[in-house]
This record gives structure tokens, C-alpha cells and sequence, in this order.
């Protein structure tokens, strides 16, 4: 039951929080039952998270008792087994909440975009495996010079380049870009010693900034869909982690998509060829004789580095073999 409390413990603070913002009678109803002297001045959060909480103390309550018993009773055998336990579900708390975190920042995140579900549907946000790996704000210059803000969102399959609408949700400014077909260059401009990093939390506060975002002070960060109708979009921060720390993050992403998606494992065969540089077309194994098809022939090799004979057949593509004839075909 502790490690089951554990892991929604998070969801009903973030339900109850919904609800304060949403409710101001519910609102105004804890505000006055938690003046009520049983409370002792806490706050219903506070009594959320109390049954996880008492575990660690239980810990170091019963680990003071094991410091007082005496060697040879039961408490001294005993107690050292308890605190084993505690821990143990202790660690499984904490497993459980960072997972319930990571759904937790995708389901906050999913309630800025103004999204329909057969949206989120169709770019794969419905899945409950899905992660966000990191949103941040940017600024993409316009052709009139003018700033426009851009949220960016990264998730473990899909990069949304949104920007701000008139309800204060993030709608799409282009199509999702699936990480398969994501290409990203950056360029890096550190600030000088002199020069202060500008808060980029929201429009209204970039524009005190503006000296800051010239071209001459501003690192960029391109994202490039390579697919089908295809587009390019370029968005600067002055901070320059900030945007090597997002092209650090897009690679990690892509690769770890990308061993995900491998359905074979490529490993060599042969670690080095000395039997000239001729790249190697094909390859197949006849009574443990390996036949290599190259640019400048057929080789066939014993143990991998003796050379048994060679073909002067140039340029073979594809090398077949025929047991049952005794028939070797050869496509050059």
C-alpha cells in the first residue's frame, strides 16, 4: 500500500492543485478549514505527503532503539531487520516517484499545448510510455527584424516548435518533426564578461532584453525537417548552454531512437583486408571457405586471412551458391 500511495502520491497533489486554480469556492473552503486549530496551521498538501514522510523517521527512530538494546535480545536481532524493510520500501518509494515525476512534466506539459485529442492522438502523445525530455523558450527573428517568441517541446519522439496564442496556450508553428527526420546544427556565441544573460520567460519581459539579441550577441540553434515538405526554422537565446545543452539533448535523443529501432546488430566480420582496397561488395561462407565479392573480383579466404584463390571477375554485386548443383552464381 506505502509504495502504491507513493507512486499517485504526486497525481492527487497536481489534481488538487487543478482544482484550487479552477474552484475559487474550494479554494475559499480549505483556506478555512485549515485555520481550524485541529490543523495545526497545515495545509491539506502538507497531510498528503505525511504517510511517506513518517517512513525516513521510523528509520531513524528505530535505528536509535538499535543503538540502545542490548546484544542477545530480540530487539537487537530483530531491529536491524526492520530497518532493512523500511529501507527497502523506502526505495521503492522514491523508484515510483521519480517515474510518477517524468508522467507527471509530460501531463503539465500536454495542458499548455492547444492540441485536439486526434491531435495528440496522431503525433503519438497519448501513449503513456511517452517522455518530454525538455521544453525551453526561444526567439526566432522575423524578416522585419521584429522578435517572436517559440516554445520548443522535445519529446523521445518528436520535436513540436510551438509559439504563444491569445488564450495562453502554445499552438503549433509548423508541422511536428519526428526525430527520424530532425537535423540540427548549432552556432555557439559565449557573451562577454561584461554582458548579462536576458530573461526570456516571456515576450513582455525579452523586450527589455533587446540589446542583448542582436545577431552579435545571440547563439542559434537550426532545426531542419528532412522529410516531406520539408521546412527550416532557426531560433536564438543568449544564453549559448542553453543551446548547446538542446543540440546535446536532440542528438542523445535521435540515437537512443535510433537503437531502439535497429532490428540487427552490425558487427565486423573481418577487421582488416590485405588482399588489396578494394571495397567489399558481398560476401558468402561454402565449406567454411569465406567468398568476398569485390570491385576487383571474387577472393576466397581461409580463417579469415589466407587467400585460397581469386576470380578476375570485376565489380560482383551479388555471389549465390547452389549446393544442390554444385553451381556458384556470380552477379558482376
Amino acid at each position: 500500500p506505502y509504495s502504491i500511495y507513493g507512486a499517485n502520491q504526486l497525481f492527487a497533489k497536481d489534481c488538487l492543485d487543478v482544482e484550487i486554480s479552477n474552484n475559487p469556492a474550494f479554494a475559499r473552503f480549505l483556506n478555512d478549514v485549515e485555520k481550524n486549530p485541529q490543523f495545526r496551521k497545515l495545509t491539506i498538501q502538507s497531510f498528503l505527503i505525511r504517510p511517506t514522510t513518517r517512513l525516513g523517521r521510523y528509520v531513524l527512530l528505530i535505528e536509535k532503539l538499535l543503538e540502545s538494546s542490548e546484544k542477545g535480545t530480540s530487539d537487537a536481532a530483530l531491529l536491524p531487520r526492520v530497518v532493512m524493510i523500511l529501507k527497502e520500501l523506502l526505495s521503492k518509494i522514491n523508484e515510483s516517484n521519480g517515474k510518477a515525476m517524468k508522467k507527471l512534466k509530460l501531463i503539465s506539459s500536454l495542458r499548455k499545448l492547444d492540441l485536439m485529442p486526434a491531435e495528440m492522438l496522431d503525433m503519438g502523445l497519448s501513449n503513456p510510455e511517452r517522455e518530454l525530455l525538455i521544453e525551453d523558450i526561444f526567439m526566432r527573428r522575423k524578416k522585419t527584424q521584429e522578435l517572436q517568441e517559440m516554445n520548443l517541446f522535445l519529446f523521445d519522439h518528436i520535436l513540436l516548435i510551438t509559439k504563444p496564442n491569445k488564450d495562453g496556450l502554445f499552438e503549433l508553428y509548423k508541422k511536428p518533426i519526428p526525430l527520424e527526420f530532425l537535423s540540427v546544427t548549432h552556432n555557439i556565441k559565449p557573451l562577454k564578461a561584461n554582458q548579462q544573460f536576458g530573461s526570456l520567460k516571456r515576450t513582455s519581459s525579452i523586450l527589455s532584453n533587446i540589446s542583448l539579441l542582436s545577431p552579435d550577441n545571440t547563439s542559434s540553434l537550426t532545426l531542419q525537417h528532412t522529410g516531406r515538405d520539408g521546412f527550416r526554422v532557426s531560433v536564438t537565446n543568449t544564453n549559448w548552454k542553453k543551446i548547446q545543452s538542446w543540440n546535446n539533448a536532440i542528438e542523445k535523443a535521435k540515437k537512443s531512437l535510433d537503437d531502439k529501432s535497429r532490428k540487427f546488430l552490425i558487427t565486423p566480420f573481418l577487421d582488416s583486408f590485405a588482399f588489396g582496397s578494394s571495397v567489399v561488395n558481398c560476401m558468402c561462407i561454402w565449406n567454411d571457405i569465406i567468398i568476398l565479392g569485390t570491385d576487383e573480383g571474387v577472393i576466397g579466404l581461409q580463417d579469415k586471412k589466407t587467400m585460397l584463390f581469386k576470380l578476375d571477375i570485376f565489380v560482383v554485386k551479388q555471389i549465390e551458391i547452389l549446393e544442390e548443383m554444385n553451381f556458384v552464381l556470380i552477379l558482376s
